[in-house]
């Protein structure tokens, strides 16, 4: 019998005018004792259904994807890249049924990333191998901060079902 999939979606979310390459915003996730992901720096996750950390987006394209077995489900979710349309990112979110994440901040440092793509985050996987990948093209080499390289398959088990990232 096939799982059930569950899609997701996490942006890459910059200032107007910021290159590819630049800062990004992350979030910390709430400190929940069932959240192996708890208070590590993240993406957002969205929504279609309304303004979402206090910004209005303008999504632009997939940067990828990624699927991970999440015991009762596979889950399957997108990075997209975003800019910030309108308004400033605020936390917590008014709306108590979303990710209430506990602070927000721009970053320049895909390493921020890094303990949460360890611990099986896909779509900080997602984005560390996306910009490994666009700094090997460019002859960089890896990601600064990250040990990461293109194609390094972490894994992404033991989060539970139901979430952002479950």
């Amino acid at each position: 019998m096939m799982k059930p999939v569950k899609r997701s979606v996490a942006v890459v979310v910059r200032r107007p005018g910021e290159p590819d390459g630049g800062a990004f915003l992350v979030v910390r996730r709430p400190d929940d004792p069932d959240d192996p992901l708890a208070g590590l720096w993240g993406l957002p996750a969205i929504t279609l259904l309304a303004a979402e950390l206090g910004v209005e987006l303008a999504v632009g394209e997939r940067i990828g994807e990624k699927t991970a077995d999440r015991g009762p489900h596979l889950l399957r979710l997108a990075d997209y890249a975003a800019t910030i349309a309108a308004g400033d990112p605020v936390v917590p979110q008014p709306d108590a049924s979303m990710t209430q994440y506990t602070a927000a901040r721009f970053t320049a440092d895909p390493g921020a990333l890094a303990d949460a793509a360890a611990r099986g985050s896909l779509c900080a996987q997602v984005f560390l191998e996306d910009n490994s990948k666009k700094r090997l093209a460019a002859g960089t080499g890896l990601a600064a901060g990250t040990g990461l390289a293109a194609g390094t398959g972490l894994a992404a088990e033991g989060l539970p079902a139901g979430g952002h990232e479950r």
